[in-house]
């Protein structure tokens, strides 16, 4: 539910939340996680 608001809101606010922000506002990347162990 918490992330269909976030979808929403970011709708309502005319953000594009499936595609990459000219200006950086809304990325897809986390830097800095390690999901595996090297």
């Amino acid at each position: 539910i918490g992330q269909m608001l976030g979808l929403f809101k970011s709708m309502d606010l005319g953000l594009k939340p499936d595609n990459p922000s000219e200006k950086g506002v809304i990325t897809r990347v986390v830097k800095g996680v390690k999901i595996y162990p090297q």
